[in-house]
């Protein structure tokens, strides 16, 4: 439904407020003061929350009314619109033409584009550019050829660069935004643009990315080429918990492995790289009924716990009836595609701690099995946190 007033073909739409009446008795109003900047349009558009019929003007700053309409909303969306007005103050009226009126007005300002101040846009807002690599940015006018002169800055020019005709110049790892300021030909500041430019690295190579992972190696941290120029693996120790004592006494136990590790790995000529845990665990039990299909795994210490996704096989055999279930899997924390960097910052804090309980899950009951980090463990696994954080810098 549209009031009987010339729709507008916006360039640059403004929003400058809200209107909003709940129950109103007739003669009663709201009123919003705006100020065009330029030559342009006031633009009200009712929500589909609006009931009854009002009266709407626009007055100018002398009182006299420029705009004046009334018309009835019933749960519906409306839209009105001035014709073109000059630079100024003005003020928008609604007033309720009976009791028990609803309505909920957005308002805009409308500046239609011209010569002088011509509409400028822009392709997508988001940017994403390789450290070193360069892009312009493209600009568009309404009308085309209108004269019009653009300040470009940047937020941040150590990641991000941005010369005088708009081109940007990656130059270091974030995120930066980089701003346009709009000119008319004589100098008029009326119009800005935005957009977010992240700088993405090189892919470092499988070699350098190698070297730093060997250079982290000492008594607990074993470095192992798996295949040249493919794949590469920085252990971080070897950790094997002891028995769980009841198996003698109750007929049912459990022992773990577990360890932390940095994977790299080149494929289709880019290389990628992985924090991982492995965690084997082996259940032991005289009932041959029992079950466990492990699928997440929590490291806890007092309220605070951080939880990952457990990928595991599952082998299971009764031997003179005895039961043995092996899980055996890894549990990835991190990836330089997905991060995850505040999981490993609370796991880095949890790591800190006195006391550390690693909890593996059942994958249906909620059932699980849990084991007490040792010192050393929990050394190992800050060093190779540690380590990784400093070879995602690279990526």
């Amino acid at each position: 439904m549209i009031c009987p007033e010339s729709q507008v073909q916006a360039s640059k739409k403004l929003q400058v407020g809200v209107l909003e009446a709940e129950d109103i008795e007739e003669g009663k109003m709201r009123t919003l003061d705006v100020f065009l900047q330029r030559n342009g349009k006031i633009r009200l558009d009712f929500t589909d929350e609006s009931y009854g019929e009002v009266y709407i003007e626009v007055l100018n700053s002398s009182g006299q009314a420029v705009y004046s309409n009334r018309t009835n909303v019933i749960f519906d969306e409306v839209s009105c619109s001035t014709d073109k007005l000059s630079q100024g103050s003005y003020r928008i009226v609604i007033k309720a033409n009976e009791n028990f009126v609803d309505f909920e007005v957005n308002a805009y300002i409308v500046y239609t584009p011209d010569w002088k101040y011509p509409e400028v846009t822009t392709d997508s807002k988001k940017i994403k550019i390789v450290r070193g690599k360069t892009k312009k940015i493209k600009l568009y006018s309404n009308p085309q050829q209108a004269n019009y002169e653009v300040y470009w800055t940047s937020e941040d020019s150590s990641i991000a660069k941005v010369m005088s005709d708009g081109t940007v110049k990656a130059k270091k790892k974030g995120s930066v935004k980089i701003y346009a300021d709009i000119y008319t030909d004589d100098g008029e500041f009326y119009d800005d643009l935005q957009w977010t430019v992240t700088v993405m690295p090189k892919n470092p190579s499988f070699k350098s990315v190698s070297k730093k992972m060997k250079s982290f190696k000492q008594k607990y941290l074993k470095y192992k080429l798996v295949k040249k120029n493919k794949k590469a693996i920085l252990y971080g120790g070897y950790n094997t918990v002891k028995w769980n004592k009841k198996v003698y006494t109750e007929g049912f136990g459990h022992i773990g492995t577990f360890y932390p590790y940095i994977e790299l790995n080149k494929k289709s000529g880019k290389t990628s790289i992985e924090l991982r845990f492995v965690c084997n665990v082996t259940l032991v039990s005289i009932n041959t009924y029992d079950d466990m299909g492990l699928n997440r795994v929590s490291f806890e210490s007092g309220s605070k716990n951080v939880k990952f996704d457990y990928n595991s096989s599952y082998k299971d055999k009764i031997k003179k009836g005895i039961l043995q279930i092996t899980n055996n899997g890894t549990v990835r924390l991190s990836n330089n595609s997905k991060e995850n960097i505040d999981k490993i910052n609370t796991l880095e804090k949890i790591l800190g701690r006195k006391h550390i309980t690693l909890k593996a899950y059942d994958t249906e009951e909620g059932a699980y099995v849990k084991y007490e980090l040792n010192n050393l463990t929990k050394k190992i696994c800050k060093k190779v946190i540690s380590d990784y954080k400093k070879i995602l810098e690279m990526y």
